[in-house]
């Protein structure tokens, strides 16, 4: 019975060093920087970085372009407070005078051609300047359009998120190797 009993520990021995010796070849071959799965994780090490500096590049553009949208709308802002002051300060245009036509002619006097008298303007007051001379309170004060805001832009869906939740963590010994097996090729 020993000798049966040790025949059986011998055989269950050489199988578990055998399958040792399987599963070391294939931790090996994952771990290979050229297929496995090291070169999947340098992979994806690579693809992180240049997400990063791409980022940080955005980043740095949008500053960029924040701070100069800052300045335009601050010189838009001035100008059109100064076109307020001179819309404002400009004189209001007076109406025309009617002209006066002449009387006809009698019939007797259609032969001889009357005399031009030309019509002399009205001398006017000379204007103060518009930087000293104050809003007129009683005018309206001219309508500006609204400029519209920006609408928001659509959310776009981040491509290195994964579509599929991350599957439990086992926590037996038997899923582990289940887990290993599935990822050398055993299954």
């Amino acid at each position: 019975m020993d000798l049966l009993m040790n025949g059986l520990l011998m055989t269950a021995t050489l199988f578990a060093g055998g399958y040792c010796w399987v599963l070391a070849r294939r931790v090996r071959q994952l771990k290979s920087l050229d297929s496995g799965l090291g070169g999947a994780i340098v992979t994806l090490t690579r693809q992180v970085e240049l997400a990063r500096t791409t980022l940080e590049e955005a980043r740095s553009a949008s500053r960029d372009t924040r701070h100069d949208l800052a300045q335009l709308v601050a010189k838009a802002d001035g100008a059109a407070g100064q076109l307020r002051l001179l819309i404002a300060a400009a004189p209001l245009p007076q109406p025309a005078p009617p002209a006066v036509e002449p009387a006809p002619p009698p019939a007797a006097a259609a032969a001889e051609p009357a005399p031009v008298v030309p019509i002399r303007p009205v001398p006017r007051a000379p204007e103060p300047r518009a930087e000293l001379r104050a809003p007129e309170t009683h005018a309206p004060e001219p309508q500006v359009a609204e400029i519209p805001k920006p609408r928001a832009l659509a959310p776009v869906e981040n491509p290195l998120r994964r579509k599929d939740p991350e599957p439990a963590p086992a926590h037996s010994e038997d899923d582990i190797l289940e887990a290993l097996s599935a990822l050398a090729g055993g299954r």
